[in-house]
């Protein structure tokens, strides 16, 4: 664990923190003229001045503080610090380039497809020595794909090293003391995921500092230290990635949520009753909502939530809250380590076959129409005393062709599934199985919001990924 970051102590400390951040920034004005060809106009006689001061006063040695080390005669200086005492040891670095890594990647995919084609070839003329040498093949594709994801993957301190001054200023701005704590930061992800999750941890840390964390004099009429406490922190846990983002403020007003709900028209006074920590997320994450009283440029709890939400979700990632008032908040974010490849099922509905996210999938169940009832015109499933709401793909996607007849009493095949703490029972014809799928992004041109890509199966047809998050928001329906 990295020690705490004290972003804004109370000690002289923050005099020399000041001033060695302003020297950056000074530092970094002056290369941008050099590269520019300009004269800014900064100047920088004040600031040699205030170092020389400074270092005046740190070069003064304590009486009695001082400590030397002798040397036997004739005995080798000792070697700098940080080097390796075994010299032979030496980790050889290749420098790659962005694009070829995304090439390999793509042909890893490709082989991966290949795979599946020549396994349904085996299958479908049962050719035993062919089916016994893709075994081995098929190990030798799992670990070059473990490889190629391996070089792609990037330690989250390249962004977490940006936050510290982020939120020593801020806090600064808001006349707040924060000590800001990191973990986790060597742990790896996909470089591609963690661009696209810098500015999401951006907002969670400023809603965190500006309506998380109280004002000192405030901390200390309740009971609490006058500094605040921010914590950071990332691990990888069964093929995720989760990153936590916590402080020891305020915590979430839940009754204050509910109320605002109420009069935006989002909840019913009946809802608003019985709210839980996933719900009040859910609220936080609508479009435009927010409990503040005046607008600032500060990130407000609520202000940029749907942003990050649907960012999240985007990326197969889940997002979950817990809050207690005047203890303080904490957000999770579960991501998986790479969106290149990932493991799905596939279902087919009337003559055509989906892909559904298998980290979205919670279980399958059979069901007889007789067990299903009908709530305010809607189908809906009751499953261990749980009201769930059923969604048929086959009306949804408008699937043509007639569904397949079972021998035996009919029996319905539902996939439960669960985005963002929404559950829903989605009916198909027909389950295929578990398969690991390449992902293709849809082009720019093609705007369908129940799909987030598309897959290629081993006999070549292209086949939609079901964009669970978007299906969670349609009007649930069954088509009879």
């Amino acid at each position: 664990n990295a020690p705490a970051i004290d972003v804004l102590d109370r000690t002289g400390a923050t005099a020399v923190i000041d001033l060695l951040l302003d020297c950056l920034d000074v530092l970094e004005t002056l290369i941008e003229d050099v590269a520019d060809g300009k004269d800014s106009g900064t100047a920088s006689y004040a600031l040699i001045e205030r170092l020389k001061a400074l270092s005046g006063t740190l070069s003064e040695p304590e009486e009695g503080g001082g400590q030397t080390e002798d040397r036997p005669a004739g005995a080798a200086p000792a070697a700098p610090a940080g080097e390796k005492a075994d010299a032979k040891k030496k980790l050889v670095r290749v420098k790659v380039t962005i694009e070829r890594l995304d090439n390999l990647m793509n042909l890893v995919s490709e082989l991966v497809i290949s795979k599946a084609r020549f396994s349904d070839i085996a299958a479908a003329w049962h050719i035993d020595p062919l089916s016994e040498s893709l075994q081995q093949f098929d190990r030798i594709c799992l670990d070059l794909q473990e490889e190629v994801l391996q070089t792609r993957l990037v330690p989250v301190s390249q962004i977490f090293e940006r936050y510290p001054r982020m939120v020593r200023d801020l806090a600064r701005k808001l006349g707040k003391e924060v000590n800001l704590e990191m973990s986790g930061s060597e742990i790896e992800i996909d470089r591609t995921l963690l661009e696209e999750i810098s500015d999401l941890l951006v907002h969670l840390l400023r809603n965190a500092v500006d309506h998380g964390i109280e004002l000192p004099e405030q901390r200390v009429a309740g009971g609490k230290a006058a500094v605040g406490l921010l914590r950071l922190s990332a691990k990888r846990e069964r093929g995720a990635v989760h990153i936590s983002v916590s402080d020891d403020g305020g915590g979430i007003d839940f009754e204050e949520i509910a109320k605002s709900a109420v009069l935006k028209g989002i909840l019913q006074s009946v809802e608003a009753a019985a709210l839980g920590p996933q719900d009040v997320l859910n609220i936080l994450c609508a479009p435009g909502f927010s409990t503040a009283r005046e607008v600032t440029d500060v990130s407000g709890r609520g202000v940029g939530m749907d942003v990050v939400k649907s960012r999240i979700d985007a990326l197969n990632g889940k997002l979950e809250m817990r809050s207690q008032k005047g203890a303080g908040s904490e957000f999770f974010i579960q991501l998986p380590l790479t969106l290149a490849i990932i493991q799905a099922l596939l279902v087919k509905v009337r003559l055509e076959i989906y892909a559904i996210p298998l980290s979205n999938v919670l279980e399958i169940v059979s069901v007889a129409e007789d067990e299903l009832s009908t709530i305010a015109s809607r189908e809906v499933l009751t499953l261990r005393e749980e009201v769930l709401p059923l969604l048929s793909l086959a009306r949804a996607f408008g699937a043509s062709g007639a569904a397949a007849l079972a021998a035996g009493p009919a029996r319905l095949k539902v996939v439960i599934v669960e985005m963002g703490g929404k559950k829903v029972g989605l009916l198909v014809d027909t389950l295929i199985g578990r398969r690991e799928i390449v992902v293709k992004p849809l082009s720019s041109m093609i705007k369908i919001r129940t799909f987030s890509g598309a897959t290629i199966l081993g006999d070549g047809r292209v086949v939609p990924i079901i964009d669970v998050a978007a299906l969670t928001e349609i009007k649930s329906d069954v088509a009879a």
